[in-house]
């Protein structure tokens, strides 16, 4: 699957491949020069429990794979929580 974008806060569970969105192989997050930015990674809903969290510095960007991909039972969620974020993306298997 290619690579899925975001600039805000989503709930992949909505996306046309929803059952794809369980299984996440690498993500990549790159913040633009307002504000530091935190990300959370969610299983489920926005309400559900964070399983990891990412925080990026003005004009900074992380981005990680894995060899075995992380799995989200519930499906992924991604919080935004700060303003001006630029630009996210997923990768699911």
């Amino acid at each position: 699957m290619p690579l899925t974008r975001f600039t805000a806060t989503t709930d992949f569970r909505t996306n046309p491949n929803a059952a794809k969105a369980q299984q996440v192989k690498a993500w990549h997050l790159a913040q633009g020069g307002v504000n530091a930015q935190t990300v959370n990674f969610r299983d489920g809903a926005l309400a559900g429990p964070v399983l990891f969290q990412v925080q990026l510095p003005i004009n900074g960007s992380k981005g990680l794979s894995y060899p075995t991909p992380i799995t989200f039972p519930n499906g992924l969620t991604v919080e935004v929580v700060n303003a001006n974020f630029v630009v996210g993306s997923v990768d699911f298997v």
